[in-house]
Order: C-alpha cells, then sequence, then structure tokens
C-alpha cells in the first residue's frame, strides 16, 4: 500500500497548492481563459517513475512471483473498493507472467432479459458464444472499462449498469474487468496494461464483429480514468477497415500518459466521435482536450461542489478526499443516463447589459449520454450541484453566474 499512501498525500499537497477553478472565476472568463486555468504539467508522473525505478532495482536479480503469490485481494471502506496485490501483473521483470488474457480480462453481460442477473463472457474467440449468452445484434451496445484500483461489478460499473437499464430501450452491457492487471499499488503496470487490453478487446471485437453477433456500428465504448485511454486502444488496434461510431472518456487518466505522442493515449482519432468529461483535470485526470468535444463541469478542476474537506468530513466521506472529484465523472456521466438533458453546457456567454454585468446563458450542448454527436465540437463549460441530481437548468445556471458577477 506503499505508493497509494504516498500518491494520496502527495495529491492531498497538490489540492494545497491547487486550489482549482473557483465558480466567480467561471462566472467571469470564457472557457478558453478557464481550461488555461487548469495545471498543465503532470505532477505525480515523476514521483511515480521514480518509484517504480527503485522497486525495479530492489526486485533485480530475482525470480518472476509463482502463480499463487499473485492473488489479489479486494478492500472495501465507506463507499470504496480497491483491488490489491503483492506483485504487479504485467511485463516487467518482478511481474507475474500474463497467460491467457481471459484469466485477467472478463466480461460481465447484462440486459433487460438478465437484469441484474450476472453473465460472465470469456474474451475468447468462439462462434455462437455472444448469441448463446443472449446477446442482441440488433440494439445499441455499451461496454464501460472501470480504472485503477477498480474492478468490474465495483461501485463505478455498476451505477453505469443501472442507468441503462433503468432506460426504456434495451441494451448489450458490457462491464470490463482488468482488476487483476490494475491493482495497487501497481500503477505504471496498470498504464502498460492498458494497451495490452486495448489490444485484446478489438481482437475480440473484430471477431464478433465478423460472425455478426455483435456490429461495430452499434458500440459505444465509455472508459473511466485509465479506462478511457484503454478505449482509445481498442480504437487504434480495430482492423483498419473498422472504427468505433464512439469513445465517452471520463475524467481520463493525466499520470504518465503523453500529451504529444496520440499514439500512447487517448484522442479524437480513435473513434468517429469522441466525448470527454474533465472533473479533476491536472491532477489525477487530463487537463488538456483531446477529444471532439470536451466538457469542463465547474471549471473541470479537482474542486468539484461537494469535494471541499468541509462537506467530506459533513458527510463522513472523508475517505473520499483524494479522488472525489475523479470519481464525480463517472457520476456525473450516470445521471446523463437516466435524464439526457440535465447538463445544458455553453461555449459562450451572451451579454445581456455590459454596465451591469449580466449574462444570458447559451446551451450549445448537453454533457454526457445526451450529447448531439453530429453537431458538438470544441470545449463546453457548466455549473453543477454539490449532491444528487448534479444537473442544473440552463436557467439555474445562468442565475448563479449573474448572482456571482454581481458578487463579485
Amino acid at each position: 500500500m506503499s505508493l497509494k499512501i504516498v500518491l494520496a498525500l502527495l495529491t492531498l499537497l497538490t489540492k494545497i497548492r491547487v486550489q482549482g477553478v473557483a465558480l466567480n472565476q467561471i462566472a467571469n472568463a470564457s472557457i478558453e481563459d478557464i481550461i488555461k486555468q487548469i495545471p498543465q504539467e503532470d505532477v505525480l508522473g515523476p514521483f511515480i517513475r521514480a518509484l517504480d525505478l527503485f522497486l525495479s532495482e530492489t526486485q533485480r536479480g530475482r525470480r518472476a512471483p509463482e502463480d499463487n503469490q499473485c492473488k489479489t485481494t479486494l478492500l472495501k471502506f465507506g463507499e470504496n473498493e480497491l483491488k490489491l496485490s503483492m506483485h504487479p501483473r504485467g511485463f516487467c521483470s518482478y511481474c507475474c507472467k500474463l497467460q491467457k488474457p481471459s484469466r485477467y480480462i472478463r466480461l460481465y453481460f447484462f440486459s433487460k432479459s438478465t437484469g441484474n442477473c450476472t453473465v460472465e463472457i470469456k474474451t475468447i474467440r468462439k462462434k455462437g458464444l455472444l448469441k448463446s449468452a443472449g446477446v442482441k445484434n440488433n440494439v445499441p451496445t455499451v461496454i464501460f472499462i472501470h480504472g485503477f484500483t477498480e474492478h468490474g461489478l465495483g461501485p463505478a460499473p455498476l451505477y453505469i449498469r443501472d442507468a441503462y437499464l433503468s432506460r426504456e430501450e434495451d441494451y448489450n452491457i458490457f462491464l470490463v474487468d482488468w482488476g487483476e492487471l490494475t491493482s495497487a499499488p501497481w500503477y505504471p503496470q496498470a498504464v502498460t496494461n492498458t494497451k495490452f487490453l486495448g489490444f485484446v478487446l478489438a481482437k475480440f471485437l473484430n471477431f464478433y464483429h465478423s460472425t455478426g453477433e455483435l456490429p461495430i456500428s452499434n458500440i459505444h465504448i465509455v472508459g473511466f480514468s485509465l479506462g478511457a485511454h484503454a478505449a482509445g486502444f481498442i480504437g487504434k488496434y480495430l482492423d483498419k477497415k473498422m472504427r468505433l461510431p464512439r469513445i465517452t472518456a471520463l475524467d481520463p487518466a493525466l499520470p504518465l500518459f503523453p500529451k504529444d505522442d496520440i499514439s500512447n493515449r487517448l484522442s479524437r482519432e480513435d473513434a468517429d466521435f469522441v466525448d470527454v468529461i474533465h472533473t479533476d483535470a491536472g491532477v489525477f485526470g487530463y487537463p488538456i482536450s483531446i477529444g471532439d468535444t470536451d466538457f469542463y463541469p465547474n471549471g473541470g478542476s479537482l474542486l468539484q461542489p461537494g469535494c471541499e474537506v468541509s462537506s467530506l468530513a459533513e458527510k463522513m466521506y472523508i475517505e473520499q478526499l483524494v479522488n472525489c472529484g475523479h470519481v464525480r465523472a463517472w457520476k456525473l456521466y450516470g445521471e446523463s443516463v437516466r435524464n439526457p438533458k440535465a447538463f445544458p453546457a455553453t461555449k459562450v456567454k451572451v451579454a445581456q447589459n455590459r454596465s451591469e454585468r449580466s449574462f444570458k446563458f447559451v446551451t450549445g450542448a448537453y454533457m454526457g449520454f445526451g450529447v448531439n454527436t453530429s453537431s458538438a465540437r470544441g470545449n463546453y463549460f457548466l455549473i453543477t450541484n454539490q449532491d444528487l441530481p448534479y444537473g442544473k437548468t440552463a436557467g439555474d445556471q445562468e442565475t448563479e453566474m449573474n448572482t456571482i458577477n454581481i458578487d463579485s
């Protein structure tokens, strides 16, 4: 747990140094100015690399762990669930070796007909496998990929599953479980494993598209944190004649992912449409726009409403102090699935009376599930509530912005 603890302490120090984007800054700035206020440096990356180098040196000359030393443990506290392991699984000299991908990558399938009953599907290529599991080739398919230290039936995946099951129309819902490849405290190996996961799932999708059981044209991949980059690698590794219709990236991870080299991270090139929700930009989340459409709720910073220390202490949610802003991304998206117009967002605010500094909120797109993939392009911002329901109407956002303008 040493790396996790140190990362937590470092993040807390970062929170002291970077106070996030305040609402009065949102009310008095353009979206471009708001983005410029987000820290651009990967403050955690150098420390993670140094610690990984130290671990590599201490393990030099040792044989790879036996498989019985590579088990993961699930730790639950508060609303958090963490996958832990004594050794990482991956390609490093001291890693537990990767064997058959189906041992470490699982799919949990849900639909209207299965309800909350879990149907586990192996990531193998066998004609008729998906059809026999109840997967329909004529309905939309959503694939959710979790992030670091999580697992396929954890809080985030189940939250997204329940949101889709609440809708009237039917969906094929796949929750990807790659928790054995993302266990704490082995973050660098988890980053490397995003490519491995992307390769395995791309081959899986190629095959079942060819059998007619899972047409690519029906697929929408939603990835949180590391899962967002894994979604990008799926898009990169698909057969050249195939292309994902949509990737939704929920606060894609920043540490150890490059800004300039799009071959090693998610980019707008990985699907026909890539939309991104930034909620912890500059710390755990990516600080720049990398999609066709990027949303910056509350400025996109780590201090999302309700994530202040005082708010978390009042609700007895202290365990969320480190990642409250980061996980807010999947909470916002889940709400948008239930209510596609919950999050009106704007590119511009039209001045009604410059002398009085009053503005009109102009809705340019809806964040999340309800975004118009044909017309929404560029950067958008919005204000949310601090508790469920997080969504604010355009009118409520306009009123709050004008109130802040007057007070400031």
